[in-house]
């Protein structure tokens, strides 16, 4: 089942822009269909899974590296299984008329199902490689998806701001996981969670610091939060499902699933508390000082996911509020999300303040950003209540742990800053008054020049809102089961057993008088009355503009111009045009690196070098190599040059003959009497060398050229003593005649033992040839006189600006390695 549910969306990612052309307007209805039925198949076990029973499906992959695709359903891969496949479902219906003119639908289609495939078998991979082939995935189609409207130069730049910082968290999550898991001897994540005899391992702490890397840049925590707000640019159908309730959630589920493990680790703990609640309350307060509609629900989300990676930090309960939490938050967020692009569809207006009493025209979208809203700002009777409940209670008991009261402080401002943001994006537009045209934020928008959206607009955040308050109203008809079950499994428990999670979600539980209602209730209160007073609030909180040069969007901008600069400078020295240059710079470092590994080699060699006799006649050819070989160097005329190349050829091929490899020598004979006669006659009409380099720069490539050939001669001397198995000689002279019926050992070798390397040779030489065929094939057009324009005589140059001075190209010799 877990297998086929990825391979089905696969499926539907590669027929999207074939259903699309085939049926434009029906595609998106017809594709969210598709995936609704995964998610039906999905909501089909979770009866089981939040019983208790885990859904495990395996098969090899890599069988000789020990790799396998292990796919595990457990009640938090459950939970996030649901929301990828049932929010993708709605936003697949809302796209399908959101982006009914876009150009580029169908690949919008096949990229947001790519994404989802990616990110559902993310969660339900069990192993750790798998998980991040498809967390890299997740990137890579987040990247395609913000960047969708590409022709503008916004679009593209925040998509690249998202794939740096997320592609950059994704190679510290691979080290990490790599160190983690080499630790603990296994990459089975069910498995890794029980190792815990990791947890006294030198490399816990890097590889606890890599992860955390990983994870925050994923789900932007401070100081990587800057580009989820950035990625706003992308369809408003994107960032609903992104950047609510799946991309975004990648980094806390992944907190999550190591938590059975970690949980208990003071680094892992104190790193997840004090970041997450800095990025709550930051960006709550980044967030109320806006009132675009994206932006305030981009910030408010970087909110709440600093909420969750807090409460993972505090223990078993802290993950049964941020079960609850996670859940709440998709559907409340994805809904709202869905309502601004259905007012901006309508309106054409993404600023909030511009807007008011759109209950007249939109009035089921009012009734669903009311109760979306609602749930955000944490009102009994709604899920979001539930979530901000458990997350105050958690709050205060942290206070018995040694936690500082500014958590409780931390935890407040967060709350009622969400508040007032969701009064914002929720109350603003819909159910207060239009401003005056004479407000700051002129012309408004008179709301009876909004037109009704159809249904596929609105019924998505409607299916959300409501689900909202049905979990909120009577949570034991999926909240609960699935938020509980989730928690249990961030415990590393199973339903059921001694310590699973077994708190009521019900308002009448969760409203009891005490500190943690009387917190939650007096956040909500002062988040209205932050906005109700917004203007002062705003006007009174502006100075904290001066900081922003210090905040996450400045440090990323300068870190990404110090990266190119650095790149520039670097490769101003480097790529210099020099192909001299390049050659030294090379064989320069091969030399210097080459050479401190052969003396280490050489020096714990256990065998000694073998040594060959060496006769006056081997002697001679080596000399007569050595020699023909300086006197290229040092000839000064092309023909005296071929003539010692020929003559180096001629010794070396001596050498195979004297070996006893006559067939080798006469082909070699023959390749060097052939190279000679087609030397000299393409080069023999070319001038003479020009010398360019002082003598100091030809001493020092001398030194070079000589260091990189004695390190050859040293690593063929040493691999000469070095036998990794037993040698394919004697099989091949044993078996030459019984299995190839040849006698010519070297030929059979050839044609026979080695056939495809020999065709793959003769495929090269035969390209090779054809290349040639092409430009001998190729004719210079004859001079003739060129047709010129009216009053311009026949040979005058076409642009005289660039005609070269009289006489610049007479009489000019060709030169050979630059300016003569």
């Amino acid at each position: 089942m877990l297998i086929a549910s990825i391979a089905a969306i696969s499926l539907f990612a590669l027929a999207a822009p074939l259903a699309h052309g085939a049926w434009r307007r029906g595609a998106g209805p017809l594709l969210a269909l598709g995936v609704g039925s995964v998610f039906a198949r999905l909501a089909w076990v979770a009866p089981d899974v939040t019983a208790g029973a885990v859904t495990l499906e395996r098969f090899a992959w890599a069988p000789q590296l020990g790799l396998e695709v292990a796919l595990r359903l457990d009640g938090l891969a459950l939970l996030m299984s649901l929301l990828i496949t049932g929010v993708g479902a709605v936003v697949l219906l809302f796209a399908s008329a959101s982006l009914r003119d876009h150009p580029a639908l169908g690949r919008f289609y096949a990229t947001l199902l790519a994404f989802m495939a990616s990110m559902l078998g993310l969660v339900l991979a069990d192993n750790a490689l798998l998980a991040f082939v498809f967390w890299e995935l997740t990137s890579i189609t987040s990247y395609l998806l913000i960047g969708l409207d590409h022709h503008r130069a916004e679009a593209r730049k925040a998509a690249t701001q998202a794939l740096l910082t997320t592609g950059a968290g994704g190679l510290a999550l691979l080290a990490g996981l790599v160190t983690l898991c080499e630790a603990a001897g296994t990459y089975q994540l069910s498995e890794l969670v029980t190792r815990a005899e990791v947890l006294d391992h030198p490399a816990l702490t890097p590889a606890i610091a890599l992860i955390l890397a990983g994870c925050f840049t994923k789900s932007a925590q401070f100081p990587f939060w800057a580009w989820l707000p950035g990625a706003m640019e992308a369809p408003t159908a994107v960032s609903a499902y992104l950047h609510s309730s799946t991309m975004v959630k990648a980094g806390v589920y992944l907190i999550a699933r190591l938590s059975p493990l970690l949980s208990g680790v003071a680094l892992w703990d104190s790193s997840l508390v004090v970041v997450g609640a800095a990025t709550a309350l930051g960006a709550a307060f980044v967030g109320s000082r806006q009132t675009y509609f994206k932006r305030v629900l981009a910030y408010s989300t970087v909110s709440s996911l600093g909420t969750m990676v807090m409460l993972l930090g505090l223990g078993a309960g802290g993950a049964t509020a941020a079960a609850v939490f996670l859940l709440a938050h998709a559907l409340y967020k994805g809904a709202l999300f869905l309502v601004a692009g259905v007012v901006d569809h309508a309106t054409h207006v993404k600023d909030s303040e511009r807007l008011g009493a759109l209950w007249r025209s939109l009035p089921i979208t009012a009734t669903a950003a009311a109760l979306a809203g609602l749930s955000m700002a944490g009102v009994p009777g709604l899920l979001g209540f539930a979530g901000k409940e458990l997350w105050v209670k958690e709050s205060l008991h942290a206070l018995q742990g040694g936690w500082t009261p500014w958590l409780i402080g931390a935890v407040a401002g967060a709350g009622a800053l969400n508040a007032a943001m969701a009064a914002q994006v929720a109350l603003r537009p819909f159910w207060l008054a239009a401003p005056s045209s004479a407000g700051a934020h002129a012309p408004a928008k008179d709301p009876a020049h909004a037109h009704g959206p159809a249904w596929p607009l609105w019924i998505g955040p409607a299916l959300m809102a409501l689900a909202g308050l049905i979990g909120g109203v009577s949570p034991g008809l999926f909240a609960a089961p699935v938020a509980l079950a989730a928690a249990d499994a961030i415990a590393g428990l199973s339903p059921g057993a001694p310590g699973a999670a077994d708190v009521p979600l019900d308002v009448g539980h969760l409203v009891k008088p005490g500190p943690a209602l009387y917190l939650s209730l007096g956040a909500v209160a002062a988040g209205l009355a932050v906005f109700a007073l917004r203007r002062a609030y705003r006007a009174a909180t502006r100075p904290a503009s001066a900081l922003d040069p210090l905040g996450p969007q400045s440090a990323y901008a300068a870190a990404y111009s110090g990266v190119l600069g650095t790149a520039q400078a670097i490769t101003r020295v480097t790529q210099n045009g020099s192909l001299h240059f390049y050659l030294r710079v090379t064989l320069g470092f091969v030399s210097v690196v080459g050479w401190g590994t052969l003396w280490r080699a050489w020096a714990g060699a256990s065998e000694p070098i073998p040594r060959t006799p060496v006769g006056p006649i081997e002697a001679a050819l080596v000399a007569g190599t050595a020699v023909s070989v300086a006197a290229m160097v040092l000839l000064r005329t092309r023909l005296a040059v071929i003539a010692a190349l020929g003559a180096a050829g001629y010794c070396v091929a001596s050498l195979f003959a004297v070996y006893g490899a006559p067939d080798l020598a006469m082909t070699q004979f023959a390749v060097e009497t052939l190279s000679v006669v087609l030397l000299v006659l393409v080069l023999y009409h070319l001038p003479r060398f020009p010398v360019f380099r002082l003598t100091a720069a030809r001493v020092v490539d001398a030194a070079i050229a000589l260091s990189v050939g004695a390190l050859m001669s040293g690593l063929v001397l040493l691999a000469a003593g070095v036998q990794l198995a037993e040698p394919v000689s004697a099989y091949f002279s044993q078996n030459a005649s019984a299995l190839a019926n040849g006698r010519n050992v070297v030929n059979v070798i050839i044609v026979d033992f080695r056939a495809l390397d020999t065709l793959g040779e003769i495929t090269v030489l035969a390209i090779a040839a054809l290349g040639v065929l092409a430009l001998l094939d190729v004719r210079a057009e004859r001079p003739g006189p060129r047709a010129s324009a009216p009053g311009q005589p026949a040979d005058a140059h076409p642009n005289p600006a660039h005609a070269p001075a009289d006489g610049a190209l007479a009489g000019r010799a060709p030169t050979i390695g630059g300016p003569a």
